[in-house]
């Protein structure tokens, strides 16, 4: 819903400033800002995963989230928004998703045993996907009645419900203790991916799906 909220008012902006030609490249600058720090700090935000408690790893990026969402809602709603709010509000979820992302996928194999993971791997796949076709769908109908304002001010009230359930889930801390460095950690974990085939393949399809699909880079 915030990215379809977000695509409309950039394309607002571009026609308050009386620039409407330029709604193309606010849209692709809206794109990139979401695109990069999140692929910059994945590799970061994974070997952090491991040395943290992971459920609090995941209340504060869901907390960041929370309030870059409602400052979005808010600018939107009093007319302060800018493309400049839009850009660091996207590089700011982008960034916060790209450490909740580890933390939160690496937590499943913890929340129920082994002969259920598959299937709890394929629950989580299914919900994430059923919200990427719903919102959309939901932000579409909901567009007329509650205006862009509203469409942000319902994603951040959403964040409730995800608090509320971290709240209630066992704290989920560090297995071991890891003496390396982050930078190390990430450079291991390098070289364990070029060393399999199977992954060196992963990735590169990854990359492609990313590079003909930017919206794809929120899910990896």
């Amino acid at each position: 819903m915030q990215v379809f909220a977000l695509g409309i008012l950039v394309v607002q902006i571009a026609d308050r400033d009386g620039t409407p030609d330029l709604a193309p490249l606010y849209l692709g600058l809206m794109g990139l800002a979401r695109a990069v720090p999140g692929l910059a700090f994945t590799l970061v935000a994974g070997a952090m995963a491991d040395r943290v408690d992971r459920r609090k790893l995941l209340l504060v990026t869901q907390m960041a989230m929370a309030l870059n969402a409602a400052v979005l809602a808010l600018a939107a709603y009093l007319g302060w928004a800018s493309l400049w709010i839009v850009l660091v509000a996207s590089a700011v979820q982008s960034a916060a998703f790209a450490f909740d992302n580890p933390s939160r996928q690496s937590m499943v194999p913890r929340l129920v045993p082994m002969p259920f993971l598959p299937s709890a791997i394929g629950l989580q796949s299914a919900a994430f996907n059923a919200a990427s076709i719903i919102g959309p769908l939901a932000a579409g109908l909901l567009y007329s009645p509650i205006g862009v304002p509203g469409l942000l001010a319902v994603n951040a009230l959403s964040f409730v419900a995800i608090l509320g359930a971290l709240k209630i889930m066992p704290a989920m801390p560090p297995t071991g203790n890891v003496s390396q460095s982050i930078l190390a950690s990430v450079a291991q974990g390098a070289r364990y991916v070029r060393a399999d085939p199977v992954l060196v393949w992963i990735l590169v399809v990854s990359g492609t799906v990313l590079d003909s699909a930017p919206g794809v880079i929120d899910r990896v």
